[in-house]
């Protein structure tokens, strides 16, 4: 009993061209595709191969009935479908089963790269002179680059690119509290910054806040980066528009971003922020008096 054939057709599809048959001579020479034998498919089992539509969706488009001994198989145009993988200006060249790349005379579709001056052949590889911790490669006329992987357990790894990987205790880092011994490479926040042990030094910078696009924004208390509030009297930064005024105790027009000591009360301060009164009491002014 023959056995069900395992290969894939890619690149063709099923209507015209090579046919399904019950033929069980052998050719002399091979045909252009392995002759298929209908008898070791069930209708089920004639679906699509890489590339290839149903042939039941086919015969159903177009309005015909499936009969399995009809069934054929045609060429799939790589080239008019611009399915193929062909780089910069080279030609697709449509074949039976597949396609080809026809370069014109010159270097441009190579797939090289060209780099710092000088070309890098398609498939190579390097690390970049000015970041030693940085791996490029060439690939059909693209570079791309990315950082170097870090393998701890290989001895030879750069402890520079991957200080992660680097357990000598003198490389090691102490918080600043002294409380946390921290590994290379390890990072952590401090007083609203960012802090990161290399080679048992501690370099800090800055925590990079997100950009916020409200209207007003408050720090809240330990916190370190400022939040959206809904409330102008808890904002931290506003922006005073005249035009919003407010009107004191005592029914006294006051501009926006002007201060004053509430009537009868010297210990609150009061302010007008854009239209709302934001009053506040000095508790040390109240104990002293």
């Amino acid at each position: 009993m023959d056995k069900k054939p395992s290969a894939s057709l890619k690149g063709f599809s099923l209507g015209q061209g090579h046919q399904f048959d019950d033929d069980d001579d052998d050719d002399d020479e091979p045909p252009p595709l392995p002759r298929l034998k209908r008898r070791d498919f069930t209708p089920a089992e004639l679906r699509c191969f890489d590339g290839v539509q149903d042939p039941r969706i086919l015969m159903a488009i177009n309005g015909k009935v499936f009969e399995e001994n009809k069934m054929k198989c045609f060429d799939i145009d790589e080239c008019a479908l611009r399915t193929h993988t062909c780089w910069n200006d080279s030609a697709c060249i449509n074949l039976a089963g597949g396609f080809d790349c026809l370069c014109p005379s010159g270097p441009s579709c190579s797939g090289d790269c060209t780099h710092g001056g000088g070309v890098k052949r398609n498939g190579q590889v390097w690390t970049l002179k000015e970041d030693r911790c940085s791996v490029c490669s060439c690939k059909d006329g693209k570079i791309f680059c990315r950082r170097t992987a870090c393998d701890c357990q290989n001895p030879s790894v750069d402890l520079f690119c991957c200080p992660e990987c680097d357990t000598r205790v003198t490389s090691q880092c102490l918080d600043q509290n002294g409380h946390k011994l921290y590994r290379s490479g390890d990072s952590w926040t401090h007083s609203c910054q960012q802090c990161r042990c290399l080679e048992g030094e501690v370099d800090c910078w800055p925590l990079a806040c997100p950009t916020l696009s409200c209207e007003y924004s408050a720090t809240l208390e330990g916190e370190c980066c400022p939040r959206c509030v809904s409330d102008p009297c808890l904002a931290d930064s506003i922006t005073y528009d005249i035009r919003k005024t407010c009107l004191d105790s005592s029914g006294v027009s006051r501009l926006s971003g002007s201060v004053w000591t509430m009537a009868g009360s010297p210990c609150t301060t009061c302010k007008c922020k854009n239209g709302s009164v934001c009053c506040s009491v000095d508790l040390e002014c109240l104990h002293n008096n």
